[in-house]
């Protein structure tokens, strides 16, 4: 079984970046998921982070674009493009990786 399988991701081809006619192993906005989750984790290695409630404060805020722009998609009261899926999923990484760095 390869890695790919292993990810709980659709995988749409219409809801997946592709880079020289290859598609990336997730949709788009898991692709900014993890991408949001690796910086927090690289800039807490690199940086130590210090721990306070605003952080996770801001790190639910930081979810808030993912869930919507998902619901109202799932609702078919709009389609959203890849650069929007990339943009609030590396939102929504950054705000995972803060709350998985900080518990």
């Amino acid at each position: 079984m390869g890695i790919t399988k292993l990810i709980f991701c659709h995988r749409r081809p219409d809801r997946t970046l592709r880079f020289r006619n290859r598609y990336f192993p997730v949709c788009a906005r898991c692709t900014g998921i993890y991408i949001g989750a690796l910086s927090v984790f690289l800039a807490h290695y690199f940086a130590s982070l210090t721990y306070s409630y605003n952080v996770i404060f801001l790190s639910l805020l930081l979810m808030i674009p993912t869930a919507v722009d998902g619901s109202t998609q799932l609702f078919k009261w709009r389609e959203s493009s890849n650069v929007i899926r990339v943009v609030t999923g590396f939102l929504c990484g950054i705000g995972y990786g803060l709350i998985l760095v900080y518990l």
